[in-house]
């Protein structure tokens, strides 16, 4: 009788320890395979990144933090996305992956850098100053010790402007 419940009591164990390494190996499984996905999202012919595979990539990234939301992957990973999304002009894409590390990973180092990127989106992609200024004042105010500080301040002041009214007004300074 002991016996048999010394043998249950190990069965439940393993069963117990097999369930809880499961979702790890899970997860490391999903990172390897976001990791494949995006070291094939490049044409090696033309060396542009092929759209349709760089969707599912953005999709898997999508579902990956999803699944795993507290996994210190997410941010590197919403970042990588951000930029594939950005080279395959999806702009609302990749202004979603730079808001999320913004606002749920606000102590990544690279946080900055989303915030500033929403803003050169705004301002060189979609051509809306308004949104691009306010999103650099954003940016200035909350991170006045960057490095992109002065880049901002620079977009800010030739917004609007020609080339030639940028080269003219670089000749006078």
């Amino acid at each position: 009788m002991k016996t048999t419940y010394f043998l249950s009591f190990l069965l439940a164990l393993s069963f117990w320890s097999c369930k809880n390494e499961a979702p790890a190996n899970k997860q490391q499984n999903s990172m390897e395979h976001l990791e494949n996905m995006l070291n094939q999202l490049t044409d090696e012919q033309t060396g542009r990144v092929k759209p349709n595979e760089a969707r599912i990539y953005l999709d898997s990234v999508r579902q990956f933090v999803v699944n795993y939301p507290d996994a210190e992957q997410c941010p590197q990973q919403l970042y990588k996305a951000a930029e594939v999304a950005r080279s395959i002009q999806d702009y609302s894409k990749a202004l979603a992956f730079y808001v999320q590390i913004e606002k749920d990973f606000p102590k990544y180092e690279k946080a900055p850098k989303a915030l500033f990127m929403q803003a050169f989106i705004y301002g060189e992609d979609l051509n809306n100053e308004v949104k691009a200024k306010e999103l650099y004042e954003a940016f200035i105010a909350k991170y006045p010790n960057d490095d992109f500080v002065d880049d901002a301040q620079i977009l800010i002041e030739t917004m609007g402007k020609t080339d030639e009214e940028i080269f003219e007004s670089l000749g006078k300074e």
